[in-house]
């Protein structure tokens, strides 16, 4: 009897506290409609947008005119950090921010080697021959490496982006009127 208790007591407070149930599940409605997570969505895009920008020192428009991944010992030869690294030469389409030339060579954690592909999980970008990107590259002593690794290339598909799905129109647009 006492477990029988228990439970019209708890169902008593849900009876007594419905209305206030109603309310909340119809606020959660409103604020997970269609509307408000395309519009959150939007301000998550450009709060990553906004981030990769200023901490890139050259933005620009490529496409891969070739690449060369092999195994590559970082910290010298007594390390045991060995990393599958992708070196980049891109033609330069159209650079928003910095001086990127043609052939100028970049670097990238991961890659595809011996038809495996090395992405740390999604952590780093793969970079393919002919294909067409926006990168965010920063300079280090060691040379020019894409932002944020995954961040610092947006892969371009039949002019979209194609990990955001914007037009490549769209997508510029944005881009500069975060850098002004």
């Amino acid at each position: 009897m006492k477990r029988i208790h228990q439970y019209q007591k708890k169902f008593f407070f849900l009876k007594k506290h419905h209305s206030y149930a109603l309310g909340f599940v119809f606020a959660l409605l409103l604020l997970l409609s269609p509307n408000n997570l395309f519009a959150w969505r939007m301000s998550q895009k450009a709060t990553q947008l906004d981030y990769i920008a200023k901490k890139a020192d050259h933005i620009c428009h490529i496409k891969v005119k070739d690449i060369q991944t092999q195994r590559a010992n970082l910290g010298g030869q007594e390390s045991q950090f060995n990393w599958i690294m992708t070196w980049v030469e891109p033609t330069v389409i159209q650079c928003w921010k910095g001086n990127l030339y043609d052939q100028t060579e970049f670097r990238s954690f991961g890659g595809e080697l011996k038809g495996f592909k090395y992405d740390g999980d999604g952590m780093f970008p793969i970079f393919k021959k002919d294909e067409e990107a926006i990168v965010f590259l920063k300079s280090f002593p060691e040379g020019l490496f894409p932002v944020s690794h995954k961040f610092g290339k947006m892969t371009i598909v039949n002019d979209r982006i194609q990990e955001t799905g914007d037009s490549l129109k769209d997508f510029i647009a944005r881009l500069q009127g975060v850098l002004q």
